[in-house]
C-alpha cells in the first residue's frame, strides 16, 4: 500500500482517530492521541457548565481567601473567576463545531457506538450527541438527531452488525443508554441551557464593566472575551431552535 503524505487514508479508518482518538482496530494512537474530538467536547462542555471559567475573570483568575481583591476605577471588583489555560480559552469558539463533527461522525460511521462499547465500556459518544440537541444546522444541511438515531437503533444491518460485534445484551444496552439520553434531553435541556444562559449573562455583563473600566485590558483578554460571545450565541442559536420544547422546571 502506498505509504507517505500522497496516502489515501480510508474514512473508516480516519474518523475513529478523529472522534475517539483509536484506530479502526480500536488501539489508540495516530490523529486522536488526545483522545479525539469527543475528549475535547466533553472537556469544554464542563467549562461551560462553569460559571467560573467565564469571561474575563477567567484569564486574570481568582484572590485567594484573605487576599485584596482587584478593584476597578469605577469601584467595582473583578467577578472572581477559576485561572484556565489561554489556549483553552482560545478552543472556547469551536465547542459547537467540535459538536456537529461528533455528530457527522457518528452518522458517517455508525459502529463508532459498538467500537466505544467494546473498547471501553462507556456510551460518551452516543450520550453526547443525543444530549445535545434536537436537531443542528451545518452548511445549510439541518440534520434531526434523534430522528436519524431512532432510524439507526431499527435498522437491520446495523443490529445485526452490532450483535455479531458484541452481543444481543450489548445492543440492548445501548438501545437503553439512547432512550435514557433522549427522555434526559426533554425531561431536563430545556433547564439546563435556561441556568447556562442566565450565568452567561451575569458574565457578559461583568465583562462590559471590566473592559469599560479598563479599555487596555481588552488586548490581553481578547480570546476570552470572544470565547464568551462565541458560547453565548451557540445559546442563542439552540434556544430558537429547541424553543418549542416543554419548559422544565
Amino acid at each position: 500500500t502506498e505509504k507517505g503524505p500522497t496516502a489515501q487514508v480510508s474514512l473508516a479508518e480516519f474518523v475513529p482517530k478523529l472522534i475517539l482518538g483509536v484506530n479502526a482496530s480500536g488501539a489508540a494512537g495516530g490523529q486522536g492521541d488526545a483522545g479525539g474530538v469527543l475528549a475535547q467536547y466533553q472537556r469544554y462542555q464542563t467549562l461551560c457548565e462553569e460559571e467560573a471559567v467565564m469571561g474575563v475573570g477567567s484569564l486574570l483568575g481568582s484572590s485567594k481567601e484573605g487576599e485584596e481583591q482587584v478593584q476597578l476605577p469605577s469601584g467595582r471588583q473583578i467577578v472572581a473567576g477559576q485561572m484556565v489555560g489561554e489556549g483553552t480559552v482560545m478552543l472556547l469558539p469551536h465547542v459547537s463545531r467540535m459538536g456537529e463533527w461528533l455528530v457527522f461522525g457518528l452518522l458517517v460511521l455508525p459502529n463508532l457506538i459498538g467500537m466505544e462499547h467494546s473498547r471501553m465500556q462507556t456510551f460518551a459518544l452516543l450520550q453526547s450527541v443525543a444530549r445535545m440537541a434536537a436537531s443542528i444546522e451545518c452548511a445549510g444541511l439541518r440534520v434531526h438527531i434523534h430522528s436519524e438515531l431512532y432510524k439507526l437503533f431499527h435498522d437491520k444491518d446495523f443490529i445485526s452488525d452490532y450483535e455479531r460485534r458484541l452481543d444481543k445484551g450489548g445492543f440492548k444496552d445501548a438501545k437503553k443508554i439512547f432512550k435514557d439520553a433522549v427522555d434526559w434531553f426533554l425531561a431536563s435541556a430545556a433547564s439546563s441551557h435556561r441556568r447556562r444562559r442566565g450565568f452567561l449573562q451575569r458574565r457578559l455583563e461583568a465583562s462590559l464593566h471590566v473592559l469599560s473600566d479598563c479599555p487596555g485590558l481588552f488586548g490581553p483578554q481578547w480570546f476570552a472575551v470572544v470565547g464568551l460571545l462565541a458560547i453565548a450565541r451557540d445559546e442563542v442559536v439552540w434556544a430558537f431552535r429547541h424553543r418549542d420544547l416543554p419548559p422544565t422546571p
